[in-house]
């Protein structure tokens, strides 16, 4: 396999991931749950709100990794279409 043809399939795997009714709930409910927790928290509570803002930057951190994925294995997708017509 080249690596073109693994970017592809990284890509077309990110696709399932982020499109996964499953996955996309438990994230969701996770951005809820640090969101809720952070509008709730007390004055004393840095320390948590810090922790809920770093769990919330790891969640999206995740999302744009996958959507990188995506976007590398488009470009490869389209690289191996070029090489294929110019065969």
């Amino acid at each position: 396999m080249t690596p073109e043809e693994k970017k592809a399939r990284k890509a077309d795997d990110a696709k399932r991931l982020l499109n996964d009714p499953i996955l996309k709930e438990a994230l969701r409910e996770l951005k809820d749950t640090c969101f809720y927790n952070i509008e709730t928290s007390s004055h004393e509570q840095s320390n948590e709100r810090e922790d809920l803002y770093y769990m919330l930057r790891c969640i999206s951190a995740f999302e744009r990794q996958l959507t990188k994925y995506i976007q590398e294995g488009t470009v490869s997708l389209h690289n191996l279409n070029i090489k294929r017509i110019v065969r």
